[in-house]
């Protein structure tokens, strides 16, 4: 158990040593292959998705899970 902490916490200063974020280590979730924090999403969010094209898996899931108000915009032409 104190080898398995140890590692980790040595992983998380080799990472913070080299300016890059340990998503693990910050709470994340995973949606349609983005991170997103939940921490910070409420019902009365509204959140604003752009490049949506052909897939809005991640903005259903944003209504679904937190029930937020997307705005989805993709700005190419079909």
């Amino acid at each position: 158990m104190l080898v398995k902490f140890l590692k980790r916490e040595l992983r998380q200063y080799r990472l913070r040593r080299a300016n890059v974020l340990d998503l693990a280590a910050l709470g994340h979730v995973m949606m349609d292959g983005w991170a997103v924090w939940p921490g910070s999403i409420r019902r009365d969010s509204v959140v604003y998705s752009f490049g949506v094209g052909d897939s809005v898996g991640w903005d259903l899931e944003m209504i679904e899970r937190f029930g937020a108000t997307v705005h989805a915009f993709d700005p190419t032409s079909c």
